[in-house]
């Protein structure tokens, strides 16, 4: 699995939670850990919301994953990138 991100317009927040929900239910199906968590949520430099993308197509445990059937009505607004910038810590 590469560590790339989905990048959401300012004021998105409730459209990257909705995928990272989603996203962390499919990851927790396919470890078998119930509550298994995959994302993180977090605001860019310029306050975009973002959370770490699952991105099929990857191998987990010697199977090939496929995206989830209504992964892709969550990333209508999501950019895929491979990197954010992050703001500067204080």
């Amino acid at each position: 699995m590469a560590n790339r991100q989905y990048v959401w317009p300012v004021g998105k927040e409730a459209e990257r939670d909705a995928y990272a929900d989603f996203a962390d239910a499919q990851f927790a199906l396919l470890t078998g850990v119930p509550g298994d968590i995959f994302t993180y949520r977090r605001e860019d430099a310029f306050g975009q919301p973002y959370c770490a993308a699952l991105c099929p197509p990857f191998a987990l445990n010697g199977v090939v994953v496929e995206a989830p059937e209504g992964s892709a009505a969550l990333l209508a607004d999501g950019v895929l990138v491979d990197a954010v910038v992050l703001p500067e810590e204080e």
